[in-house]
């Protein structure tokens, strides 16, 4: 048997994979399944990568008798090494960045949309703090951009 957490990750990222091999994003990618943040980033210099992963779990007993309200949070991380180094002196660090900042928006925007009721779940809630964060982009030349997404599912509390 497949678990609910397993058949989420796996539909949001065969829902993001159609998306993306529709060429509907302004940017191209590659998506996946993640449980580590082992990533090489000489392989992220030519387009960002988009890792999805569940990180918690939580169940709440339900009005109903045997029913809990699960409640799974899958994390969206969205990550380029970037090709730029320096504000300062570069105006491409800017547009790199806003480039970024506006693919990170379309995937939130897919996700709402597309990824709305995926393995019998439905998005609760969506997190995105910070937009990216800083101190990647500044230390090690990275975007990196963390989105989570609640979903909840209530279901009976057995092994059928």
């Amino acid at each position: 048997m497949t678990s609910r957490v397993k058949s989420l990750v796996s539909g949001i990222v065969d829902t993001l994979q159609d998306l993306i091999d529709a060429d509907i994003f302004s940017l191209s990618s590659t998506v996946r399944k993640s449980y580590t943040h082992a990533y090489n980033l000489e392989d992220l210099t030519e387009f960002p990568a988009i890792y999805v992963k569940a990180t918690s779990k939580t169940a709440s007993p339900a009005s109903r008798g045997d029913q809990y309200r699960n409640e799974i949070a899958v994390m969206v991380e969205i990550v380029k090494a970037l090709e730029n180094t320096s504000e300062a002196n570069d105006d491409g660090t800017i547009e790199e960045m806003e480039d970024l900042t506006d693919f990170a928006d379309e995937i939130e925007r897919v996700m709402k949309i597309n990824c709305r009721y995926v393995a019998d779940c439905t998005l609760l809630s969506v997190a995105i703090e910070p937009l990216y964060e800083f101190e990647a982009v500044e230390e090690q030349n990275v975007f990196r951009s963390f989105q989570l997404y609640t979903y909840v599912i209530t279901e009976k509390n057995d092994l059928e």
